[in-house]
């Protein structure tokens, strides 16, 4: 339905090993165009909330924090966001996951579903997160999916942001370890459908990832 909430859910509780030992700040507080990833990530999510708004519908911004919660809270401004901490962040993003779908079926029982994104992800956007919901609005579909050429190469692969209708909560709940979503999608590819996000395979995993990226935009 049209008027029930899609709440937007911004998973960014990880410790950022793979950025190297010497890394003197979290990731999600790296600097891009004089803005942190975090921060970039929250001001779409709050974009596409307020667009949503002016068209009577819903969508409030989960933030799910983790390691360094304090600093990066501290550093970021999540005005109108509800921040949930993973205390237990270290045993993987499946925990982030349970948290927020958590969550939402305790406080959001009416909602249609959730989006699921990315603090390192720099090019989502607010008209990326509409369009998710608006698959599932207008077209119906249960899953939604970004789909982009992963940094490695080769054949398109489905990935976040992603929206996932309340049928599947169940199924994200049963996550475990350091899995995302991928394998509820796997598991219903039947009832998914794909938005092409050519930037969507930009994220920054590693100190060579971000150094690449600043590169990329001069």
């Amino acid at each position: 339905m049209k008027n029930e909430p899609v709440p937007l859910v911004i998973l960014a509780a990880g410790a950022g090993t793979r950025m190297g030992l010497n890394a003197s700040v979290p990731k999600q507080l790296l600097t891009v165009n004089g803005m942190t990833l975090l921060q970039n990530a929250v001001n779409a999510a709050l974009n596409c909330a307020r667009a949503r708004q002016q068209k009577g519908r819903r969508s409030d911004v989960r933030v799910v924090l983790g390691a360094s919660a304090e600093s990066i809270q501290s550093r970021t401004d999540l005005s109108g966001c509800r921040v949930l901490v993973n205390e237990n962040w270290a045993a993987g993003m499946s925990g982030s996951i349970k948290l927020a779908v958590a969550d939402v079926i305790a406080n959001e029982a009416q909602a249609a579903g959730l989006i699921l994104t990315m603090a390192d992800q720099p090019y989502v956007s607010a008209g990326l997160l509409a369009t998710l919901i608006a698959q599932h609005e207008e077209g119906g579909a249960g899953i939604v999916v970004s789909r982009f050429v992963d940094k490695g190469g080769g054949e398109k692969i489905p990935g976040p942001p992603a929206f996932f209708a309340r049928q599947y909560f169940p199924e994200l709940l049963q996550l475990d370890g350091d899995t995302g979503a991928r394998k509820v999608v796997i598991a219903n590819a039947n009832a998914a459908v794909a938005v092409d996000f050519p930037e969507g395979g930009i994220d920054i995993d590693t100190s060579s990832d971000y150094q690449a990226l600043l590169a990329q935009l001069g």
